[in-house]
């Protein structure tokens, strides 16, 4: 037992203080040192250094005047220390003391500092990206007057698809001379987003974007002389562009797949340029030339040492595995080998191959060199249908290039070779084609979509022509359609098969949460809610509420609020609105759609037919009678090729209902 002297009482006390305070506190605040007395030599330096971007030595002297008792400088030291920690000027890139010493400035007040904090949450240095949180920073800087955010308040605004608020800011950094903006504002105009769109606008800013070096301004120049998008096809000028671009790889595949062009030697030139400026991979499309003998002659051998050499460029290059493969299946200047072949393709595959995949269902479905196998022929193919979600128009035709399906064959031929099947009088086609539009933009080919999908039906299926409803140009109006489709579905009887195919304008009705309707020619898209019956679910309801026992849909349509990235209602820039599930009878029904969700339905304009349509006839007239099978068909062509229209045009076929149905 001891005695406390008062001295030791009162320090126990003060202790005791001091820990009953410390209990119940969540958290525990850093402690700073006590501030500094301004030391203007400090300031001086650190002045000097930065002056002559000398960071190491002025980073001293800042951390020391950031302490200082002189408010000002300490806050800007401390923002400019920010700023080189966030960038790594003169220091180690840091991004938390980046976050720190920036906030403690921007909590302040200091303008420089609160700029640089917002690259922090827009590029999520340190941080989980957080674009609102950047966009509130920018806003404030924006009211206070603060010049530089105008242009990162735009570009912000522009990432966020809030193309209306971006526009004026953007047009404002146009007139500066920004060539960003100008190539945003051609963007814009392209595909109408924010604006109506405008392709002239478009080529005038990218022109001018491109004047100033931007590149992606040049790249969308030459993509639209190359595709005639908004100006007529002009290959020349679209190899100016890419050659400035250094793009020789696309130039080659110009010169090899464009018919006016056509030359396999200066395609070879240029695909020999690609690999020469690093890209090794494009060593695939010079084997293509010598497994065909196109410019050079025929050698299988070379092609495949070309093939083995561009799939050792990177380990998950699939393409050339998936042409090894064939070359081994078929014995093509390598010795037969079976079993070599199935374990390239089957490397190809899980490399993303969409080829591979459809080459192993053949093989295995037809047994091919194999024993046939079903099962494994599903599994490949169920394999192929989850890859060409994802697989690339270039992807497409340079991994299937062996056993590609030729796409120059018009419908109309197509439909000459077929053989009239027996007529079934226990068949009804309903067809409505709406082109020519009274309140609206017109849907290019829609009309000549739906007359030759009629012509196809009534022979494929055997339909006829007392049991087909056709409605086209002035006969696609709004009493017409109701009357008719009613009229007709009396007949229908228990046991007998309707066909409803629509190319159209789809409707989006905003007040009803984006309900989609049809939208006859006579009907302007503000009133299309007024009419109930060209709601879609209602239309469905229609044609399942008859005693038909089978209901097969084909909608070519989108109900995004646009088609050809045109919006539906005029004045009005195109939009992409989400529409709203559609219910309808799963067991007796399957519907076809052209797209999903935000998406466009595009035209065909190379082969004068709306691009779902086209792909839809050609598919149903090579034979695919399985839906489901059909449905593969369809979605991997036509999202295909709509992807080589740009992305912005990039259309994914909808598939839903009962998949058992047979067409």
């Amino acid at each position: 037992m001891f005695r406390l002297t008062n001295m030791k009482k009162i320090l126990l006390s003060i202790l005791l203080l001091i820990l009953i305070q410390g209990c119940g506190t969540k958290e525990i605040t850093p402690s700073y040192s006590s501030p500094k007395k301004f030391d203007k030599h400090m300031y001086d330096k650190a002045q000097e250094y930065l002056k002559e971007k000398k960071f190491a030595d002025a980073q001293y002297y800042l951390e020391d005047i950031a302490q200082s008792d002189n408010y000002n400088v300490a806050v800007w030291a401390k923002g400019y220390l920010g700023w080189m920690y966030l960038y790594g000027k003169g220091v180690v890139k840091d991004y938390p003391k980046a976050k720190s010493y920036l906030e403690y400035a921007s909590y302040r007040e200091n303008k420089d500092a609160k700029y640089y904090l917002s690259f922090i949450y827009t590029d999520g240095y340190g941080v989980e990206k957080d674009l609102k949180k950047a966009k509130e920073l920018l806003e404030q800087l924006f009211k206070d007057g603060y010049k530089p955010a105008s242009s990162r308040l735009a570009w912000l605004y522009f990432k966020m698809e809030n193309y209306t608020k971006a526009k004026p800011l953007l047009e404002k950094d146009a007139e500066d001379g920004n060539p960003n903006a100008m190539e945003r504002l051609g963007w814009m105009y392209l595909n109408g987003h924010g604006v109506i769109k405008d392709e002239s606008k478009a080529k005038y800013y990218f022109e001018k974007a491109s004047n100033k070096g931007n590149k992606s301004a040049k790249f969308f120049l030459a993509e639209m002389y190359y595709k005639g998008k908004g100006v007529p096809k002009d290959y020349k000028k679209a190899i100016k562009y890419y050659t400035e671009l250094e793009m020789y790889s696309t130039i080659g595949w110009i010169y090899y797949t464009v018919d006016k062009l056509k030359d396999y030697k200066k395609a070879k030139e240029y695909f020999e340029k690609s690999i020469d400026s690093g890209h090794k991979e494009i060593k695939t499309n010079i084997a293509l030339l010598y497994f065909r003998g196109q410019g050079v002659k025929k050698d299988y051998k070379k092609a495949k040492k070309l093939f083995e050499e561009a799939a050792n460029t990177y380990e998950a290059f699939a393409d050339p595995r998936n042409n090894l493969a064939w070359l081994y299946l078929n014995g093509y200047g390598v010795k037969k080998d079976v079993k070599k072949a199935l374990k390239l393709f089957k490397d190809a595959s899980e490399k993303g191959n969409v080829a591979a995949s459809l080459n192993l269902a053949w093989i295995y479905k037809n047994g091919i060199d194999v024993k046939v196998n079903q099962k494994t022929a599903k599994y490949w193919q169920e394999k192929a249908d989850k890859l060409a979600k994802t697989a690339s128009q270039e992807n497409y035709e340079l991994t299937y290039i062996f056993d590609a399906p030729k796409l120059d064959d018009s419908i109309a031929l197509l439909l000459k070779k077929a053989s009239q099947k027996k007529i079934d009088r226990k068949k009804y086609l309903i067809v409505i084609g709406a082109e020519n539009y009274e309140y609206t933009d017109n849907i290019v080919y829609s009309q000549h979509s739906s007359q030759m999908f009629t012509k196809v039906a009534q022979k494929i299926f055997g339909i006829t022509s007392t049991n087909t409803l056709e409605l086209t140009n002035k006969n696609a109006s709004m009493g017409r359609i109701q009357m008719k489709i009613k009229k007709l579905l009396r007949r229908v009887k228990k046991g007998d098969t309707l066909y409803f195919y629509y190319s159209g304008h789809g409707v989006p009705v905003i007040s009803q949460r984006n309900e989609p309707y049809l939208l006859p020619i006579d009907v302007e898209p503000e009133y299309i809610s007024e009419a109930p019956f060209f709601k879609l679910k209602n239309i469905y309801k229609t044609l399942t509420d008859s005693k038909a026992s089978k209901v097969i849909a084909f909608v070519d349509s989108c109900f995004s609020g646009a088609t050809d990235g045109v919006s539906v209602i005029k004045g009005v820039a195109a939009t992409r609105l989400v529409p709203k599930n559609v219910t309808f009878d799963k067991k007796k029904m399957v519907i076809l759609t052209a797209g999903k969700d935000r998406q466009y339905s595009n035209m065909y304009e190379d082969k004068k037919y709306r691009l779902f349509s086209y792909f839809l006839m050609e598919s149903i007239l090579k034979g695919r009678r399985n839906i489901q099978d059909l449905y593969r068909d369809v979605y991997i062509k036509v999202k295909d090729k709509s992807y080589e229209m740009g992305d912005m045009k990039l259309q994914e076929p909808t598939f839903s209902g009962n998949r058992k149905l047979e067409l």
